[in-house]
């Protein structure tokens, strides 16, 4: 997966879409001019493996809610949450 080396030098944080995630993210990636990169996995989420390299890259698992999103919603979901967290809805 190798998360440093193609993404985290870009982005200013990453989440990472996870039922028992996070309500909100914290406030130094929620700032306007913050680049996030939002990261949501297939219908099954991600697995222990993939979330513990995601960890080792400092992504912060994040919840979208208690219902089970197919992947596509999930995005929209998660992109709507953090405008507004961000207050910018």
């Amino acid at each position: 997966m190798c998360i440093r080396d193609r993404y985290s030098e870009n982005f200013d944080g990453i989440l990472f879409a996870d039922y028992n995630g996070v309500p909100t993210p914290p406030k130094r990636m929620i700032q306007d001019g913050c680049s996030l990169l939002i990261l949501v996995g297939c219908e099954g989420g991600f697995s222990t493996a993939e979330k513990a390299e995601l960890s080792e890259y400092g992504a912060v698992p994040i919840s979208l809610g208690n219902s089970r999103l197919r992947t596509e919603t999930a995005a929209v979901t998660a992109v709507a949450k953090l405008l507004i967290w961000s207050g910018n809805v």
